[in-house]
Formats: C-alpha cells, structure tokens, sequence
C-alpha cells in the first residue's frame, strides 16, 4: 500500500525479485477506502502489508485467516548483496495480482503470470518502438495496470528515460503533463 513514488517502484521490484506475488494497491485515506483494502486482503489471501512508515501510521489494522497482517516499512533500498537467493521462477508463476477499483462492486483480482508480463512488454515495446533512447512522461498511478506496466515496467526493461508526475498533479493541472512531455522528449 504505497502512495505514488519510488518507494512504490522499489517494493514491487523486490516482490518481484524475491519471487513473492505483489498486490499493488493505493493505501486507503482517511476513513476511506479500508473496505476496498479489506476484501483484496482477504481475496488475495495476503500474509503482509508493506507500505511506507508514514502510509503505516494512517491504516487500519488489517486481518486474514483470523489474524492480525505485520506491517511491513519499506525504507531506503539497501543491497542485499549475497545472502539472498531468489526463488527459481519459471514463465507460468504469478507475478502479481491486479485488483479492479471494485467502483461497481467488490474489486476484481486480475492473475499476472511472468509470461503474461513479459508479453504484455513486448507488446508495448514493438507498438512504441521503446528502446533506450526513449522518454516516457507518465501520470498514472502505478498501482494501476497501465501506469505500471507502461509507465514503470517497460522503460525500466528497455532502459528507457521515465518521468512521472503524481496523478493529483496531473488532476489539478493536465497542462503540466504536456509540459513535461515537450521539456523531456
């Protein structure tokens, strides 16, 4: 539960490489939104939160097969160096779950499998011609699936340029955005 930011970034990369299925969701505001999280706990059969300290001090306690979830706080990325193995994947393992807004209903869960992904990013790279010469100015949140996936995901794989604007910017001032492209690209 992340708002947007490099921590998000980071945490769902370590998911990733740890070979645990992320869940990327926003952290609920302020008596709002908990719900949401809630039944994606539950669906997703979650056994940690991670967030960051101070996303940590806003939520609710949250509960799955009867217990209290551990908080997590992602800090400063720091090199694992090599004490950690990751986990052999093969194509067919999930790489994450993604959640519909649940805005007509209870949220969705959207099964990613590593297979899925990497198409989904060739996909992207041969339609946009991403390559490492290329910028990418983006504003949606990336624990949505386009602002993650071809917002974050594919310049990360293709070494391309990424600049990001936090979507409340974007909603108050969609110029912004514009600017932004013509001053990266």
């Amino acid at each position: 539960l992340f708002p947007p930011g490099i921590d998000f970034i980071r945490a769902f990369l370590g998911c990733l490489y740890a070979g645990v299925v992320a869940v990327p969701a926003y952290p609920p505001r302020r008596n709002r939104g908990a719900e949401r999280i809630t039944r994606i706990i539950a669906d997703a059969d979650a056994t940690c939160v991670l967030t960051t300290s101070a996303a940590a001090a806003t939520l609710p306690s949250f509960e799955s097969r009867g217990r209290a979830l551990p908080v997590l706080h992602v800090a400063a990325a720091q090199s694992v160096g090599d004490a950690f193995v990751p986990s052999p994947l093969t194509g067919s393992d999930l790489a994450f779950l993604q959640y519909t807004s649940g805005s007509t209903g209870a949220p969705k869960g959207v099964m990613v499998s590593h297979d899925n992904l990497l198409h989904n990013l060739e996909t992207i790279r041969q339609s946009f011609s991403m390559s490492d010469t290329s910028v990418f100015v983006g504003w949606l949140p990336a624990f949505h699936d386009m602002g993650l996936i071809m917002g974050v995901l594919a310049p990360l794989l293709y070494a391309a340029r990424i600049v990001l604007m936090p979507p409340t910017a974007f909603t108050r001032d969609p110029l912004a955005w514009l600017d932004l492209a013509t001053r990266f690209s």
